[in-house]
């Protein structure tokens, strides 16, 4: 296998990284993709601390998205996770496989439900500190 390198750094220091050597994961971060049904297609990819995060800013776009195409239409799309980005070397990574994640109807159904506990909550603290 041929080593390849590259050189990183500042007019402070240079530091010679191999490209192919994989770091523990602690540095990498997860690539991202909308799929829609219709089609066929991938959105650009985004990146992401893990899949909850992913999921939030997914969610957000399908809840709080006003008036876009996944928050009209969101049996069509679903959200993958399709490869590694590495912080260190800023090389990007595929998987043999992507890997669904979640579907827009059920992270918005995910919101829906948040959002319902979180009024009655509201709703319950009001009546309470209600001194009537």
């Amino acid at each position: 296998m041929t080593e390849t390198k590259i050189d990183v750094g500042n007019s402070d220091f240079s530091e010679s990284v191999d490209l192919m050597s994989k770091d523990d994961g602690h540095y990498d971060r997860t690539v991202y993709a909308i799929y829609d049904k219709k089609s066929r297609l991938f959105s650009a990819p985004y990146i992401a601390e893990n899949d909850d995060a992913a999921v939030r800013i997914f969610g957000d776009m399908c809840y709080f998205g006003g008036d876009n195409l996944i928050a009209r239409h969101p049996e069509d799309y679903l959200l993958y996770s399709v490869g590694q980005f590495s912080v260190l070397t800023g090389l990007i990574f595929g998987k043999d496989l992507v890997v669904t994640i979640i579907s827009a109807e059920d992270v918005i159904k995910r919101y829906k439900e948040h959002y319902s506990k979180l009024n009655k909550v509201e709703k319950s603290s009001e009546v309470s500190s209600d001194p009537s």
